[in-house]
């Protein structure tokens, strides 16, 4: 009839694209080289300074030393989980003398290269649950950036804190910041993609527990590349209680904890 439709089959056979092993070995293979794993701080180390907030290192540097300091004198001073020396450039040239310690021979490399004059700046690389100091030694020792975190059994926090009180001379403090363990997941999640100079980095929370461990995980991607490194980094949140009964039992005399509503807290040790 004039104008009807003619029926059409619209059963079309489906196509099969055949997916051989060899195939999916070589996706596989090309799957892993875009993202490469490396360890801890070998590719952020490149960054660091520019994610640091480095005007707040300050200003939490004077706050310790006018705690520190006894009639304007030149302090010894033990920089733990020193970086790339951000603090230790800052204390330097206020004429202090500074010992660092770091686990990254990357870091501690480009803490060298920072520094024009190394006479008065000693540099270890060690992780510092194993570090060595010399007794009687430092007038203050300071950890920022939460890096005490990494030390994730509570046995090696407490070996650390023995050492440094019996590094410290009477009189001297011991300063650093820790994470809330109930408030890990305000800290690190929801971090939003910062775009570098020379990179774009993003920061995901891979686990959480009740007992404030946790993993962190950093993918950066370098302008112009398809590749993503990424780093694994384990940490571990203290409470205050845990942390007040280990700081009593290394030896200090007095102990302060400064809180705000943010998810991390200061603490003060004086020997």
């Amino acid at each position: 009839m004039e104008g009807s439709l003619e029926s059409t089959n619209t059963n079309v056979a489906p196509i099969f694209i055949p997916i051989t092993i060899g195939y999916l070995i070589n996706y596989g293979k090309y799957v892993r080289a875009m993202i490469c794993e490396v360890e801890p701080y070998q590719e952020l180390s490149k960054y660091y300074e520019e994610l640091s907030n480095i005007e707040k290192k300050k200003r939490e540097l004077d706050d310790l030393l006018v705690v520190a300091r006894q009639d304007n004198k030149k302090l010894n001073i033990l920089d733990l989980a020193s970086g790339t020396g951000i603090a230790a450039r800052y204390l330097q040239q206020q004429g202090h003398r500074v010992t660092c310690v770091d686990r990254s021979e990357v870091m501690m490399s480009l803490l060298r290269s920072h520094i024009n004059n190394l006479s008065s700046i000693e540099t270890i690389v060690s992780p510092l649950e194993y570090v060595n100091l010399p007794a009687d030694e430092f007038n203050v020792a300071h950890c920022l950036a939460y890096s005490l975190t990494y030390i994730t059994a509570p046995q090696s926090l407490a070996s650390l804190f023995i050492k440094v009180a019996n590094s410290i001379v009477l009189g001297g403090v011991f300063y650093f910041d820790m994470v809330h363990p109930d408030r890990v997941s305000d800290k690190f999640s929801n971090i939003p993609k910062r775009k570098l100079k020379n990179a774009t980095l993003e920061t995901s929370l891979l686990h959480n527990s009740h007992e404030g461990q946790f993993t962190l995980q950093y993918t950066t991607i370098p302008f112009g590349s398809s590749e993503h490194k990424q780093e694994i980094h384990y940490g571990r949140a203290y409470s205050m209680e845990q942390l007040k009964r280990i700081l009593i039992e290394a030896g200090f005399r007095k102990i302060e904890f400064h809180c705000n509503k943010l998810a991390v807290y200061k603490v003060f040790c004086f020997k």
